[in-house]
This record gives C-alpha cells, sequence and structure tokens, in this order.
C-alpha cells in the first residue's frame, strides 16, 4: 500500500516553500500574532501605490492579510503574505489609493494594530 505525504509536506509541494514556521504557528502553539501596521498612499512622477509597513511584535509568523482601498472610484482588494518580522510591501495602483482598510473582513485571529 502506496502511503500518502503528509499535510505539511503536501503544503510544502503547493506552496513551493517551507511551510515548517506556518505550521508550527498556527497547529502547534496556542499564541496569536500581534501586527503592527502602517499604511500610506505613494505618488511619484505621476504613478501611485499603496506602500504597507507591517511589524510583527510578539513573534514572526507567515499568514495571509487582505488589504482593500479604493482606487479611480473602484474598490480593489488583495491578499498579502505576510512572512517576516518586519517588511514593507509596495502594491503598485493606477490611481490615487484611498480609504484603505487592512483586514476589512475581520479574518485576522491575531491582534493587528493600525498607526
Amino acid at each position: 500500500m502506496k502511503s500518502s505525504p503528509s499535510s505539511r509536506d503536501s503544503g510544502r509541494q503547493a506552496a513551493g516553500r517551507d511551510l515548517g514556521p506556518f505550521f508550527d504557528t498556527w497547529f502547534k502553539s496556542y499564541r496569536l500574532p500581534e501586527v503592527e501596521i502602517v499604511s500610506s498612499s505613494v505618488e511619484s512622477c505621476e504613478t501611485f501605490a499603496l506602500s504597507l509597513r507591517v511589524n510583527q511584535t510578539a513573534f514572526a509568523s507567515i499568514f495571509p492579510l487582505d488589504v482593500q482601498w479604493v482606487e479611480n472610484g473602484v474598490r480593489k482588494q488583495q491578499r498579502i503574505i505576510v512572512d517576516k518580522a518586519s517588511q514593507t510591501i509596495v502594491i503598485p495602483t493606477v490611481g490615487k489609493p484611498r480609504r484603505i482598510k487592512i483586514d476589512p473582513g475581520r479574518t485576522f485571529p491575531g491582534r493587528l494594530h493600525e498607526k
């Protein structure tokens, strides 16, 4: 009888990277991440971007986070992957991003502090 790979191995194959830190945080620990986020609209030479500065304050973890904004009157949403203790994520936009919302669906299980 052929054995099937573990869920950890299956996840690693599907993601194309080691998911050990993800499994350690979400399946082997009771702690939840704490995150501070600073969002800003950046304009340079007639181009725009949404900049997110993410700092994990309790411990480093890997998790998805939804970001929503309005661009030229149209609501946009993108899922980002936070995988470092501190990182800046820049999302290019066509127009100036306005009404930026972090985790609009309130699905993030930890503490989220927007600054």
